[in-house]
């Protein structure tokens, strides 16, 4: 969520910036333009990107073309510069303890802002109540342009009041203090407020100020609205023909017999930058009209300003496929119906019981084996949905290495083990094979019995970008026969041998704060696979490479991974004293690969439902 917000503030304070230089490049023109500018800077601050962004996603959605588009650096680095705040991926191994902690941080920062937010709502409502009060108390002397013209004793200077029926309030006996042409130029002013509706543009900022209490630039461009809209009326009155000297001196006697309003909702006649004002006054100054030419620089400015981000948004839906080709794992059409279990029997586990590798097996390099039953032994209603989803759900030799993170899980869903058993009639025939038990066939059970119901989807998480070096690739390309290949299955090894599996690490000796990797027969897909599981982000290829390498590798981490499952280590983690390089220096030293900072889509499994099993 927080970095969410960081991002919005980062957009936010960027467009205002961008406001500021675009009102100095038109500080000749009228007043009312740098207002539009100014406005624009603070109704940003109400409008998230990613809401345009979406907005962009949802009209691609239909348009989306089935072939991968390769994504261009150039989206690449508007959404890294967009949005360089990104939300870390939720990683299951993720203790309660920091959990905690990044959950009262976030409830600290909230009341932090609430409470400020609070403090200046309050503050705004007692200033609307003493307007209020003041309208109570006043009385109706004229109308003009439909709108009333009262007097008020309690009103410290002329102003408009009202958002959507504006009264004029003068202070009481204001008619003794100004002569009838000073009076009137007053009151060409004020109903210029009225016509442009400035308390209405006020009433949005404030709700900005309010939401945004703590952003200086807030403040600023509130500032800046209020010297642009007085100044935009200042023209307002020369243009209808008064004498600038009676206006001028009319703010003057203003000023002299009361003080400028505080109230944020009104808008009076005094202002900001009076000097300013009155210099500006009596030497008739006007800004310029715009030419044709910066009416279309500024209407492609404002354009550009929202088309932008829901153009970016369109980008990024079309590119999706190419982009989560590293990361998603996907379930491909089956080209027959899903066959089902006859009989199924789920029970909980005795106390004491652990879990156990399921009979089915998990395929391996005799492939995958056919048999009538599918037994798990003691295993979360969790992890049944990782191997039914995401292991076993492709039917493939190699199951990923790299899953996608599984969120709305109950705790009892990662706290309780049950024995099931199922069984197909064994007169079937082609009996179907463990990866379809385990992943298919084992869907459609814990959809029965568990009441399971789910969906995918995809977020922008934190990622890393797998670029070649600038040395050049050190990985050399894998030599015929190298090692034996589980997907052709022919050859088999001979007996009592180890061979080499492509597209497996073999791990060296074991050395303390060190971890030895050999690997043969891998695509860099393959590799990013690997890599992931212990950097626990997506990664996306731009390598640009093909075909199969070899290569070893050599790192430094806290605890070295000598299994052939390295996802329960983190690589990031090194011994306080470490003996070798980084996980990142070795990356680019030994496979002349670089791992750079980056966006990208991560897929997730997200339960929406799951309840205990029926009773068999």
């Amino acid at each position: 969520m927080l970095p969410n917000v960081f991002n919005h503030l980062w957009q936010s304070t960027a467009f205002a910036l961008a406001a500021w230089l675009l009102a100095v490049a038109f500080r000749r023109n009228r007043a009312r333009v740098r207002f539009a500018i100014w406005l624009g800077a603070s109704a940003k601050f109400l409008v998230p990107f990613s809401v345009l962004i979406g907005v962009g996603g949802h009209l691609a959605d239909s348009r989306v073309s089935a072939r991968p588009v390769a994504p261009s650096q150039l989206s690449l680095a508007a959404i890294e510069i967009s949005q360089p705040f990104v939300q870390s991926a939720p990683v299951e191994a993720t203790s309660k303890g920091q959990r905690a902690s990044g959950d009262w941080m976030a409830l600290a920062v909230f009341v932090l802002w609430a409470s400020g937010a609070a403090i200046i709502a309050v503050k705004r409502l007692r200033e609307w109540i003493a307007v209020r009060a003041a309208v109570g108390a006043s009385r109706l002397i004229a109308s003009r342009e439909g709108v009333e013209i009262r007097a008020s004793p309690h009103m410290r200077e002329p102003g408009v009041v009202g958002f959507l029926r504006p009264v004029l309030l003068l202070p009481a006996g204001i008619e003794t203090r100004l002569t009838p042409a000073q009076l009137e130029s007053v009151l060409a002013h004020e109903l210029c407020h009225v016509r442009r509706r400035d308390n209405l543009s006020a009433l949005l900022h404030m709700f900005v100020e309010d939401a945004f209490w703590f952003h200086p630039l807030v403040w600023w461009i509130g500032a800046r609205l209020v010297a642009e809209r007085e100044r935009a009326c200042d023209e307002g009155v020369l243009c209808a023909g008064n004498d600038p000297r009676v206006y001028a001196s009319a703010i003057v006697s203003v000023c002299r017999a009361y003080t400028e309003t505080p109230l944020a909702c009104v808008a009076g006649v005094t202002g900001r930058d009076l000097k300013t004002r009155i210099e500006a006054i009596m030497h008739n100054r006007i800004g310029k009209r715009l030419s044709r030419g910066r009416q279309l620089l500024l209407a492609v400015t404002g354009l550009a300003a929202v088309a932008a981000p829901i153009v970016l948004g369109v980008i990024g839906v079309s590119e999706a496929p190419s982009l989560m080709a590293a990361v998603q794992v996907p379930a491909p059409p089956l080209q027959q119906p899903i066959p089902r279990f006859d009989v199924a029997v789920i029970k909980p586990c005795k106390p004491g019981q652990t879990a156990r590798v399921p009979s089915a097996g998990r395929g391996g390099e005799g492939g995958p084996r056919q048999s009538n039953r599918l037994v798990l032994n003691c295993e979360t209603p969790l992890a049944m949905v990782r191997e039914a989803y995401l292991y076993f759900a492709n039917g493939v030799i190699h199951p990923p290495l790299n899953l996608p993170p599984i969120e709305g899980a109950p705790a009892w869903a990662d706290a309780e083990h049950y024995h099931l058993e199922a069984e197909i009639d064994s007169s079937e025939a082609p009996m179907p094979n463990s990866y379809m038990k385990q992943g298919p066939m084992l869907q459609t059970l814990l959809e029965q019995r568990f009441q399971l119901k789910l969906h995918r989807e995809t977020r922008e998480v934190p990622a890393y970008a797998l670029t070649i070096a600038k040395g050049g690739v050190k990985m050399l390309p894998t030599v015929d026969g190298s090692c034996f290949d589980l997907s052709k299955h022919l050859p088999l090894p001979p007996p009592g041998e180890r061979p080499f599996i492509c597209g497996f690490t073999r791990n060296g000796p074991r050395t303390p704060g060190m971890a030895h990797w050999e690997g043969r027969g891998f695509t860099v897909s393959k590799l990013i696979d690997y890599l992931a599981t212990g950097l626990h982000r997506p990664i996306v290829d731009r390598t640009g490479l093909t075909g199969t390498f070899d290569f070893k590798l050599e790192f430094a981490v806290e605890d070295s991974p000598q299994t052939d499952d390295p996802g329960a280590q983190d690589f990031t983690k090194t011994p306080a004293d470490p003996a070798g390089a980084s996980i990142f220096t070795a990356v680019q030293q030994q496979l002349g690969l670089t791992l750079e900072t980056t966006r990208g889509p991560q897929p997730f499994l997200v339960i929406d439902h799951i309840e205990r099993p029926a009773e068999n």
